[in-house]
């Protein structure tokens, strides 16, 4: 009886060296994303939001309206952060949600950042664009980058 013994033992230990094995990677990947989360954080609130916040200030010194939206989670748990912005003197954001231009920065499941911008999304237009970076190209210059093409292309959609 011992030989079953020996089949049930070695069977049960496969299983329990499995599982310790899966609740290790579970272990490291949880780690992973919490690491990324940091790093993400860090860099939108460091360098992000400051450059965020000036683009909104001069925004509105020229009579356009512009708010910056907090880091949080959009609705599949991912963290991200978000701008808003008319073009038009006249337009006020989220009156007429196509009328709004947007740039935001998403950190996606695999750890990409999803740097997004839309310029025009009134009816009949696809004013969108998105690329993918990683967190270390979350930097001052990106960012103002960014928002200058933004900016650029929302008054040229518009122009008469």
């Amino acid at each position: 009886m011992d030989e079953f013994s020996e089949l049930i033992n070695a069977h049960d230990t496969f299983e329990a060296n499995k599982a310790k094995a899966a609740q290790s990677a579970a272990d490291k990947e949880t780690a992973a994303v919490a690491d990324r989360t940091l790093a993400f954080t860090a860099a939108v609130k460091q360098i992000a939001m400051p450059v965020f916040n000036a683009f909104v200030e001069q925004l509105k010194q020229t009579g356009r309206d512009a708010a910056t939206f907090q880091l949080s989670n959009d609705g599949y748990g991912r963290a991200y952060v978000q701008l808003r912005f008319n073009v038009d003197p006249n337009a006020r954001l989220n009156l007429n949600a196509s009328e709004d231009c947007a740039y935001g920065l998403t950190l996606m499941e695999s750890g990409i950042v999803e740097f997004r911008s839309y310029y025009d999304q009134r009816p009949g237009k696809n004013g969108h664009s998105t690329r993918p970076g990683g967190i270390d190209e979350i930097t001052t210059e990106t960012i103002r980058d960014d928002l200058k093409a933004v900016l650029q292309l929302g008054l040229d959609s518009r122009k008469s």
